[in-house]
Protein backbone atom coordinates (compact mmCIF):
# COMPACT_ATOMS: atom_id res chain seq x y z
CA UNK A 1 0.00 0.00 0.00
CA UNK A 2 2.69 2.16 0.80
CA UNK A 3 4.55 2.38 -3.13
CA UNK A 4 0.89 2.89 -4.29
CA UNK A 5 0.44 5.97 -1.63
CA UNK A 6 4.20 7.05 -3.10
CA UNK A 7 3.02 6.71 -6.59
CA UNK A 8 -0.51 8.60 -6.34
CA UNK A 9 1.69 11.09 -4.12
CA UNK A 10 4.19 11.67 -7.53
CA UNK A 11 1.27 11.90 -9.91
CA UNK A 12 -0.33 14.47 -7.24
CA UNK A 13 2.91 16.43 -7.71
CA UNK A 14 3.66 16.36 -10.89
CA UNK A 15 0.08 17.51 -12.17
CA UNK A 16 0.10 20.36 -10.01
CA UNK A 17 3.57 21.35 -11.19
CA UNK A 18 2.51 21.08 -14.79
CA UNK A 19 -0.94 23.46 -13.72
CA UNK A 20 1.09 26.41 -12.21
CA UNK A 21 4.46 26.20 -14.06
CA UNK A 22 3.58 28.32 -17.41
CA UNK A 23 4.40 26.33 -20.92
CA UNK A 24 7.43 26.84 -22.54
CA UNK A 25 5.31 26.11 -25.56
CA UNK A 26 5.08 29.93 -27.48
CA UNK A 27 2.24 31.53 -27.70
CA UNK A 28 0.36 32.75 -30.88
CA UNK A 29 0.99 36.30 -31.34
CA UNK A 30 -0.82 38.82 -33.99
CA UNK A 31 1.42 40.55 -36.62
CA UNK A 32 0.00 43.54 -35.93
CA UNK A 33 1.80 43.77 -32.19
CA UNK A 34 5.16 42.61 -33.86
CA UNK A 35 7.69 45.08 -35.07
CA UNK A 36 8.25 45.90 -38.77
CA UNK A 37 11.02 43.55 -40.63
CA UNK A 38 11.62 46.08 -42.67
CA UNK A 39 10.71 49.86 -43.79
CA UNK A 40 10.55 50.47 -47.43
CA UNK A 41 11.55 54.24 -48.80
CA UNK A 42 10.55 54.67 -52.71
CA UNK A 43 12.16 57.38 -54.34
CA UNK A 44 15.00 57.95 -57.46
CA UNK A 45 18.09 58.68 -54.44
CA UNK A 46 19.24 61.21 -56.73
CA UNK A 47 18.52 63.98 -55.04
CA UNK A 48 17.43 67.70 -56.57
CA UNK A 49 20.51 67.20 -59.63
CA UNK A 50 21.68 70.40 -58.45
CA UNK A 51 24.87 71.39 -56.82
CA UNK A 52 27.56 69.36 -55.77
CA UNK A 53 26.88 65.46 -54.90
CA UNK A 54 28.96 64.22 -51.71
CA UNK A 55 29.02 60.36 -52.98
CA UNK A 56 30.50 61.74 -56.22
CA UNK A 57 32.60 64.06 -54.07
CA UNK A 58 34.06 61.94 -51.90
CA UNK A 59 34.84 59.26 -55.12
CA UNK A 60 36.47 61.81 -56.51
CA UNK A 61 38.58 62.42 -53.68
CA UNK A 62 39.30 59.06 -52.69
CA UNK A 63 39.72 57.39 -55.79
CA UNK A 64 41.08 59.48 -58.11
CA UNK A 65 42.98 61.49 -55.94
CA UNK A 66 41.62 65.12 -56.63
CA UNK A 67 41.91 68.02 -55.09
CA UNK A 68 38.91 70.06 -53.87
CA UNK A 69 39.60 72.82 -56.21
CA UNK A 70 39.36 70.10 -58.60
CA UNK A 71 35.84 68.82 -57.47
CA UNK A 72 34.68 72.43 -57.03
CA UNK A 73 35.75 73.35 -60.65
CA UNK A 74 33.65 69.99 -61.95
CA UNK A 75 30.69 70.64 -60.13
CA UNK A 76 30.01 74.65 -60.22
CA UNK A 77 32.36 74.80 -62.89
CA UNK A 78 35.58 77.74 -62.89
CA UNK A 79 34.55 78.64 -59.52
CA UNK A 80 37.65 77.58 -58.01
CA UNK A 81 41.14 78.90 -57.55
Amino acid sequence: MGSRRRLLSLVTTCALAAAVVPSSMPRSVSADSLPPTAIVIRGKGNGHGRGMSQWGALGWATKLNATWTDIINFYYGGSGR
